[in-house]
């Protein structure tokens, strides 16, 4: 019915707006707007995700994937560049755990504790701290560490334990 070429077209579009919807969430806090800002961001969300999705149903997968290519390519590099080496010793490595461990507790304590206890901006240069200090425990880790992380998300990763770990463990 359309041609590849305005389906393309079509799709870009949609997937312009969509991208600058999501875009659009984090200058809100420079609007004086008190009562329908959860509103507001709920659309903006809702609309920024629903028309990438239809925008590669406009244009279709491989179109959609043609565009995203460059996208990916840069973040593999990126990946690759930034990973650190492996091979960390055992004190570093407990150190990065600690450091991976922590903010996941101290923020899912922060909302048991009674949310008077600390003004808003405290909560959040905690919760900003803690970030920090998660993103950091992967480069405390090690790149080996990286490897195990990407290895939750592939379906068919198994462990492979050293020898002298078996022998420990038997023993």
């Amino acid at each position: 019915m359309f041609s590849t070429q305005t389906r393309f077209i079509v799709g870009n579009i949609l997937l312009a707006i969509g991208i600058l919807c999501g875009l659009a969430i984090p200058f809100l806090s420079l609007f004086h707007i008190h009562h329908d800002k959860a509103a507001i961001v709920s659309f903006l969300m809702l609309t920024h995700h629903g028309l990438t999705f239809l925008s590669i149903a406009v244009m279709g997968r491989k179109n959609f994937d043609r565009i995203m290519e460059p996208f990916h390519r840069m973040a593999r590099a990126a990946g690759e560049k930034i990973k650190p080496d492996g091979n960390v010793s055992r004190d570093r490595y407990r150190i990065g755990l600690i450091m991976l461990v922590t903010p996941l507790i101290v923020v899912t304590a922060m909302h048991v504790i009674n949310e008077f206890a600390w003004t808003h901006e405290t909560r959040v240069i905690i919760a900003l701290v803690m970030q920090t200090m998660f993103l950091a425990s992967f480069f405390v880790l090690g790149g080996d560490f990286w490897d195990k992380a990407r290895a939750l998300f592939v379906w068919d990763a198994r462990a492979v334990f050293p020898e002298h770990h078996k022998e420990h463990e038997a023993a």
